[in-house]
């Protein structure tokens, strides 16, 4: 079983440009023959803040969680 911290780790690789970019073209290009949006805007509809501050506490302060619990717009 992995640790909060090995979590913790794995997402914000997921997050970090690298230095070819893919990750960016992983996130932000759309998918397809699946959908016509991308998986960056998908996460962003379903996160609201109160989601990422529940994964926050899961996880701990990652990238992409600490992003989404400042995005009050988000609410329903």
């Amino acid at each position: 079983m992995a640790t909060k911290e090995q979590v913790t780790e794995y997402i914000d690789a997921e997050w970090e440009h690298g230095e070819d970019s893919s990750l960016d073209h992983y996130w932000l290009d759309e998918v397809p023959g699946v959908m016509v949006a991308n998986r960056l805007s998908l996460i962003q509809n379903w996160a609201t803040p109160e989601i990422a501050m529940i994964l926050t506490k899961l996880v701990g302060d990652t990238i992409m969680i600490e992003r989404l619990a400042q995005n009050r717009s988000n609410n329903s």
